[in-house]
């Protein structure tokens, strides 16, 4: 092929500025993963020596490695670098000439270093070198130059965070957020290639699909009669005559579906192609997630110039804004289905952005969400524009993305040459990223508008309002409409459609809360707001107490000690983690029983949020709840749901029930509670449910079962029971329920306490479990004489279990886990609340 492309990832090495020590460097990569590899500093994440790393974010530093360029490159009239991010400020150097200046780690950077009129290379060794400036100065030296103070401790800068990232295009999270340490990066975070060609080469290629659909496939599901692909290949072309040609070829897995050619100074560079009877792409909850794969080739004559693959999906997504009773719909359809979307915000994996992407942690956290039922997951905008395959791997899972610009909370600034880079910066992910069936919506920022309105950002830079406008709600909705016109834009998150009007609506746009955790408001406060939809809210636990052994001293195990603290970026967390906790239990004296409570109170929290949002979403009324946060960048008490290690906290357990698409749940009161049942899917469901009221010794107070039939798309009250109707009185008694199936398969559980655990007279449990195994599973069985609260399943092992931290009623139980080698039942330990109450 005549196109070459060449990465440049080897033999780099790291210095600083003014030293002469060299060390050797891994490329993609960054300083701080560098100077770990070869024991220059001791392990940020354990205990407090974070604080001892400040001089690396305040050094300048040059990464440098020698090229060979083979005759073959150095022969064509073309050759380009492509840096695909570097992070941040820096100089590009080759053979001693300044090539490039960056200062966008958001961008992908292009520099010809040879063309027909001009050379900077040589036959045999290059070198190149790359300086970057230190992101904390470089900050610093903004906020001078804009009249701004640069002490941390000004009203005007986050307090958890090091001041100043706002005025740099650099991740925001990294200068420190209230869940991530201040540990602000450099480095070379994304491949370098060098492209050499002679006149052509593909840059890009937009696929846009447009469906006849046909109501109805026995499911509640279109179908589709036919659907248009339309390709518009970008070439990069400097010849102007010639014989070129384009080869389209779509394939379904290995089946050639189509196959055509077009001349491509006649007819453009745009083609129409028709697919018979297509294959949707859907999210997993409603279907299977269909990809097609294009290849388009470029011919000068019978000369192959280049060629390009992409994987596609054929769907609609809409954001559905209609006027109604409340004010305003606000939610996704998928191929004409109203979509609640069930998920949560994602973070970068790692503050050290490589190390995540090497160790591919993406996966291992997406595979949990999709166990969890989550259909969404929302790129919060003060991370990152993830890796390629992050996106791929939402394709072919079926989570749809909700992605945010990379701005979040601070205003931005107008400074020469800002816009610009923000253009190109955004074209940049558009084009990278427009492809993907997963990506539903380009949302303008997180909580900007929203700080404008309330956190007083006027008092200190009331000339950056006008630009929030022009930039948020002209330019980025102009570039998607230019770039990717059918996809929706929305600008801010939350807000109610932008121009400061009310972001915190419940009737209009989509919805934080954080009345609960930041403002201490009860758990039940989340039954209050009738949010539209519910992009974000979220309470704090503790981690695993195995991964607070990786980064805590034995005696530093306690919620105030200084490592805990330092592993607490909210202020005043842990201490409000605790009074949370002590509204709902009595708190053991155990560090480590502590910890699993913290994570059942979060896990409580969430679920009292999302249960009703769940039993809101008939007429569309609330159509999505995105908890914050599913992960964590590195060893921290936070609002995830998954721990940094990737271990599953209470919440994520207590999510895959909640976010079930069959979905039993109760609404408890002192005086009476609801049986309610929500459908997520198109099709009817036909079943039973049953329920029974129990005291602490298992007696059944009183019970009841009935036929279930429910609508799709649709929650709806089963059963409504008053206390005095039934002569019970609801004190330390346990509402369990269940869901059946037509071939009487359990589809949801549940339960329901009408006090705070903590006023229960709860008696031990005596529980009995045993390991089965089978060939591609192990079944762990438990039974109980008496009710059991809170179920905990521990392992010597990190296994991911079926189901944990749940509630039953003693009956037999069944949990399934997958574990390669031999376990037994002594590497299993099962306890409950009664064994976390107890010293």
């Amino acid at each position: 092929m005549e196109h070459i492309v060449k990465e440049l990832n080897r033999n780099w090495s790291l210095k600083e500025v003014e030293e002469n020590k060299k060390y050797k460097a891994k490329v993609p990569g960054s300083v701080y993963e560098t100077l770990l590899e070869n024991n220059v500093i001791k392990d940020p994440f354990y205990g407090i020596n974070e604080k001892d790393c400040q001089w690396v974010y305040e050094t300048d530093w040059e990464y440098s490695t020698i090229i060979s360029f083979s005759k073959e490159i150095v022969e064509k009239d073309y050759c380009m670098l492509r840096f695909n991010g570097l992070d941040t400020y820096c100089q590009v150097i080759l053979n001693d000439r300044v090539i490039l200046f960056g200062e966008n780690m958001h961008r992908t950077y292009e520099v010809y270093i040879k063309t027909k009129e001009y050379s900077f290379l040589e036959e045999g060794d290059n070198k190149l070198t790359i300086r970057f400036r230190s992101p904390v100065k470089e900050a610093q030296e903004k906020l001078k130059q804009s009249g701004l103070s640069i002490d941390s401790k000004s009203k005007y800068h986050l307090p958890f965070a090091i001041p100043g990232v706002e005025m740099l295009r650099k991740a925001y999270y990294s200068f420190g957020w209230d869940w991530g340490p201040k540990l602000p990066d450099s480095g070379i975070w994304r491949t370098v290639e060098l492209h050499a060609f002679n006149d052509s080469y593909i840059r890009s290629v937009q696929v846009q699909t447009e469906i006849e659909f046909i109501i109805g496939d026995g499911n509640g599901r279109p179908t589709a009669k036919e659907a248009e692909i339309t390709l518009e290949t970008e070439l990069e072309d400097f010849r102007e005559n010639g014989d070129k040609t384009i080869l389209y070829q779509i394939f379904d897995g290995e089946v050639l579906l189509h196959s055509e050619k077009i001349d491509s100074m006649k007819m453009g560079t745009e083609k129409k192609l028709m697919i018979k009877n297509p294959k949707l792409w859907w999210s997993h909850d409603l279907g299977k997630p269909n990809l097609y794969r294009l290849i388009v080739k470029l011919f000068d004559g019978e000369q192959l110039l280049d060629e390009y693959s992409t994987h596609f999906g054929i769907r609609e997504i809409c954001l559905i804004r209609k006027e109604d009773r409340w004010g305003e719909t606000f939610y996704f359809e998928l191929n004409k289905i109203p979509v609640f979307a069930k998920g949560g915000n994602w973070v970068p994996t790692d503050s050290f952005l490589t190390r995540g992407t090497r160790k591919k942690t993406y996966k291992k956290i997406l595979d949990a969400c999709v166990q969890a039922n989550m259909n969404m997951i929302r790129v919060w905008g003060g991370g990152i524009y993830e890796e390629d395959a992050f996106y791929h791997y939402c394709d072919e899972k079926g989570l749809l993305v909700w992605q945010d610009f990379a701005f979040a909370c601070r205003p931005t600034p107008d400074y020469s040459g800002f816009e610009e880079s923000v253009i190109k910066e955004a074209i940049d992910n558009i084009k990278r990223l427009r492809n993907h069936p997963s990506l539903a919506i380009w949302v303008g920022n997180n909580e900007i508008e929203e700080g404008w309105l309330y956190w007083g950002f006027d008092q200190f830079v009331p000339q950056y309002k006008s630009f929030y406008i022009k930039l948020f709600e002209e330019t980025l909705p102009q570039l998607i409409k230019d770039y990717d016109p059918f996809r929706p834009y929305w600008p801010s998150s939350p807000s109610s459609g932008g121009s400061f009007q009310d972001p915190q609506s419940p009737n209009y746009g989509d919805s934080h809360y954080w009345k609960v955790w930041h403002e201490g408001f009860p758990l039940e406060s989340y039954r209050t707001f009738d949010s539209r939809f519910m992009s974000e809210f979220g309470f704090e636990s503790f981690p695993d107490i195995k991964t607070i052994k990786s980064f805590c001293k034995t005696n530093q195990m306690y919620y105030d000690s200084k490592i805990m603290e330092n592993h607490q970026k909210n202020p005043a967390g842990n201490q409000k983690i605790y009074d949370y906790m002590e509204k709902r239990f009595k708190i053991p004296q155990s560090f480590e029983k502590q910890v699993i409570l913290s994570q059942i109170t979060q896990a409580e929290a969430m679920e009292y949020g999302v249960e009703h949002w769940r039993r809101n979403r008939n007429n569309c009324h609330c159509m999505g709840a995105l908890y914050w946060q599913i992960n964590d960048c590195w060893p921290v008490a936070s609002w995830s749901s998954i721990d940094y290690y990737g271990r599953w906290k209470a919440l994520h357990y207590f999510a895959k029930r909640f976010y079930n698409p069959f979905y039993i749940n109760a609404h408890e009161t002192p005086e009476f509670f609801e049986i309610w049942f929500c459908n997520d899917l198109p099709v009817k469901f036909n079943g039973r449910y049953a329920f029974k009221l129990m005291d602490l010794t298992g007696e059944i107070l009183y019970q009841k079962e009935g036929s279930l039939y429910a609508s799709g798309l649709f929650s709806s009250v089963v059963e409504r029971v008053n206390f005095k109707d039934i002569g019970i009185d609801s004190k330390n008694t346990i509402l369990f329920f269940k869901a059946f199936d037509q071939s009487d398969k359990c589809v949801s559980e549940g339960f329901k306490l009408f006090t705070p655990p903590k006023n229960l007279s709860l008696l031990k449990p005596t529980i009995k479990y045993k390991i089965e195994k089978e060939e591609n599973k192990n079944s762990l069985i438990i039974q109980a004489d008496k009710p059991v609260l809170y179920c905990l399943i521990e392992s010597t092992e990190d296994l991911i279990f079926s189901d944990n931290y749940f509630s039953f009623s003693g009956e037999k139980k069944v949990v399934h886990f997958r574990y390669d080698g031999e376990i037994s039942d002594q590497s299993i330990h099962v306890r409950s609340l009664f064994d976390f109450l107890t010293d």
